[in-house]
């Protein structure tokens, strides 16, 4: 889900990178160690105890919790042909660095995120056939296992046979 907001204050810009901050799950030392600055600067920010935190700082922030900082104004017709003219046509500034200025301890957890869901992906894609490939098993396991009773069964049944011959040899030999 995307948050959009209108900030019309420097109050309102802070309130809602502290809010994009806490969405993220990133503590104050994260973002510090993302954006070069201290975490006790970042808490006096988030207070709103520093009134001119400086544009730079800002645009680190905005960058390291992946918040764009859009600004847009209307254009009159006559200085947007002039403007096309000049191949500035586009009038909207969009604060995303081309450097990444996100730190190891930022990136972790959405390594970790994007691992457990290649996880449970590739579980659910061989699952099925892991189940058959087990089922199969079984079955190979429990039909050696039933060949080699029947196999027990007709040896015990074969000696049993011998023992008893044996039993009336020795019978008829007493008898003699």
């Amino acid at each position: 889900m995307k948050f959009s907001t209108n900030p019309q204050s420097v109050g309102q810009v802070v309130a809602s990178l502290r809010d994009a901050r806490k969405a993220q799950h990133i503590t104050q030392a994260e973002l510090a160690e993302a954006t070069g600055l201290t975490r006790p600067w970042i808490s006096q920010f988030e207070q709103g105890k520093i009134p001119n935190a400086g544009l730079s700082r800002i645009l680190a922030i905005c960058h390291a919790l992946n918040v764009n900082l859009t600004i847009s104004y209307d254009v009159d017709a006559d200085d947007s042909d002039e403007s096309a003219k000049d191949g500035q046509a586009n009038r909207s500034m969009i604060a995303n660095p081309r450097t990444p200025l996100v730190g190891k301890s930022v990136a972790q957890p959405l390594a970790e995120h994007m691992a457990k869901s290649i996880n449970e992906s590739v579980a659910k894609t061989i699952a099925e056939p892991i189940a058959k490939m087990q089922q199969s098993l079984v079955n190979a396991a429990v039909s050696n296992l039933d060949q080699a009773i029947a196999h027990s069964q007709n040896r015990y049944q074969q000696m049993l046979n011998a023992l008893m011959l044996r039993s009336e040899e020795v019978q008829h030999g007493s008898e003699d």
